[in-house]
């Protein structure tokens, strides 16, 4: 039997309607998302279901897409979905019927896995970065209702900034030791949502702890471990012990791995930061225009928000009619959005060394964060 639940991320609002245990788990994903007052007007409905519904007369495929002119199908090995316009709203279908397995293979496969997830989770984890990131991302910039940057976020004395980076530059890292040690409250990590009052809004994507974001906080090891069975710790040791600390991690919520009263619901965005590794000596923090940060992240979203350069570039080919989805129209409609609502934020560069270590960023963003986020904010 299906059930449907509704939500609210910033102004978006969106529903989700299916069974099994992809649906337990994306229940879980949104469960930090208030619902809407209203739900007569659903910006998004996404719809689980055992196969797509079948392509329009007429449609185009190549590869692994096929396009019409009010819809599109993705087909690729790790998931399968459908996105549908009408009257301006969204439905999504996902397939789901590779969830589905026995309990011992749904073991085996979790021990195995970089996550440690069945492939129930493992489908519904897909989804989230390359069918909900992307569809909300392009639909709340559609409707002008906020924009994503790709960034970590946090809050603190009713102050809010964003860390804007590309993959690996240590963003996270640093989000995780001034959260859990210094007082800060969690936003988001890799997809903040700016809206269009300026605030920033808690996102739902979980967080994806790696081993290396760990070293010299045991604290934080510890809540990470908390509660986990034995086979969950040992397949940890083991992958850890046999790929590194680069190819080992967990999937957890903020609530989970910090505490309710550590994460934030939304907050001003006083200070935008852009991170970036340099061959340079000594790490340094310079002014910035704004438009830098909008430069950079022009060139990061299609990149970050769930494959939007690949799927742009079919659904030219497919001759698909949502222009939303393309490239050039995503990046203007975030140009305007940022600069009618960003502009004014103070905006810094972080240049970083690129051999720098862990103990010795983390050193330097606690030292440098509070002062530069109290002075722009006055």
């Amino acid at each position: 039997m299906h059930d449907t639940k509704y939500y609210k991320l910033g102004e978006l609002v969106f529903s989700i309607s299916g069974s099994g245990e992809m649906f337990e788990y994306l229940k879980e994903e949104f469960c930090c998302l208030p619902a809407p007052i209203n739900i007569s007007n659903i910006d998004i409905r996404i719809v689980l279901s055992n196969g797509l519904p079948s392509p329009p007369t007429g449609a185009i495929y190549i590869k692994t897409h096929i396009g019409w002119e009010s819809g599109f199908q993705v087909i690729s090995d790790h998931l399968k979905y459908q996105v549908n316009r009408d009257d301006g709203n969204y439905t999504i279908f996902v397939d789901t019927e590779r969830s589905a397995n026995g309990s011992i293979y749904n073991f085996a496969h979790r021990f195995i896995d970089l996550n440690y997830l069945t492939p129930a989770q493992n489908l519904a984890k897909n989804f989230m970065y390359n069918c909900f990131n992307l569809v909300s991302g392009v639909v709340i910039l559609e409707k002008k209702l906020g924009c994503y940057l790709h960034a970590s976020s946090m809050a603190k004395d009713e102050k809010g900034v964003a860390f804007v980076a590309s993959g690996g530059i240590g963003k996270t890292t640093s989000m995780l030791h001034l959260v859990s040690r210094k007082g800060w409250r969690y936003l988001s990590d890799d997809i903040a949502l700016l809206d269009g009052s300026g605030k920033l809004v808690r996102t739902p994507l979980r967080m994806q702890v790696y081993a290396y974001n760990l070293l010299g906080n045991d604290g934080l090891r510890h809540d990470l471990m908390k509660g986990r069975s034995i086979s969950d710790k040992t397949a940890w040791r083991a992958r850890l012990h046999i790929k590194g600390m680069h190819r080992t991690r967990r999937r957890v919520t903020a609530n989970q791995l910090f505490g309710s009263d550590k994460v934030a619901k939304s907050e001003n965005c006083d200070v935008l930061f852009f991170v970036e590794r340099l061959f340079i000596s000594e790490a340094k923090i310079d002014k910035c225009d704004s438009n830098y940060i909008l430069d950079k992240l022009i060139n990061l979203m299609p990149k970050e928000i769930g494959g939007l350069n690949e799927l742009s570039d079919a659904l030219e080919l497919v001759e698909c009619g949502l222009s939303e989805f393309r490239r050039d129209s995503f990046t203007d409609s975030l140009t305007k959005f940022y600069q009618n609502v960003a502009s004014t934020i103070p905006a810094y560069k972080i240049s970083i060394p690129h051999k720098m270590d862990a103990s010795t960023l983390l050193d330097f963003m606690d030292s440098m964060l509070d002062e530069i986020v109290l002075s722009a904010a006055q």
